[in-house]
């Protein structure tokens, strides 16, 4: 599904003090949208008056539904005007080396798209970022993103004719290596190596996602430094022999 950009644009009618009563509701809303994937953001213009919200929706149906639900919307406390934003520019972040980013995304077909949502939600810190359907979740640590597909029957992971070796979580301390290692004994999930320190100065352990999938967590000093890496742990796909 195709995600579109839509602009509420709002003008409050009501007094200040029963437009205030209001907002708690409509925050909580903005943020059950963001939990969708919807990509909200939200604020007012500097005199007061009026404010906007800027979002994605899959077609203008769609985003007058996500517009008639807002509490400021429900309860008549604004009037506001639909607007559907078709972007021509937006700002590049220059990339100093003139190389690829990184490798950035990983998708994995899942049995049980709930079961594996909560294991990486759960475990692992990442948030939804967008649902487009039951069967479909992306998940994002803010620098990264992993996509989960429901596809039912699976060819078993731990085959020698899999070619996905294992994805890897990297962390930015050692010890929080050992916090979410603990974290994985907590939820009785199975590991495959304890944690250890590699030759190369890493520190790692291997757990299995509820599908078979190898996952490691790993501390490795020349990924690991703040300037390299997101604020959650950050998601990457290894193929081959691994440490």
């Amino acid at each position: 599904m195709i995600r579109r950009r839509f602009v509420k644009i709002e003008e409050g009618i009501v007094p200040r003090e029963e437009f205030d009563r209001v907002v708690p509701r409509h925050l909580e809303y903005v943020r059950a949208l963001n939990a969708e994937g919807r990509n909200v953001t939200d604020g007012y213009w500097g005199g007061l008056g009026g404010g906007m919200m800027i979002f994605d929706a899959a077609s203008p149906e769609d985003a007058r539904a996500v517009v008639e639900r807002d509490p400021l919307v429900a309860e008549k406390c604004v009037r506001c005007e639909l607007k559907e934003w078709r972007i021509v520019a937006e700002p590049v972040e220059p990339d100093p080396d003139d190389t690829a980013p990184g490798f950035c995304h990983a998708a994995l077909r899942v049995r049980d798209l709930a079961r594996s949502e909560r294991f990486y939600v759960e475990g692992f810190g990442l948030r939804v970022e967008w649902r487009p359907d039951p069967q479909n979740v992306y998940l994002t640590s803010g620098a990264d993103n992993l996509a989960l597909h429901e596809t039912g029957a699976l060819a078993d992971p731990r085959s020698p004719d899999c070619s996905l070796d294992h994805l890897g979580f990297v962390v930015r301390r050692r010890e929080d290596v050992d916090r979410l290692a603990e974290r994985m004994r907590e939820r009785d999930v199975e590991f495959l190596h304890p944690v250890k320190d590699h030759r190369d100065g890493a520190r790692s352990c291997y757990v299995r996602d509820p599908d078979g999938n190898t996952v490691q967590i790993i501390h490795h000093p020349p990924i690991s430094e703040p300037r390299n890496l997101g604020s959650k742990p950050r998601a990457a796909r290894g193929a081959g022999g691994g440490r």
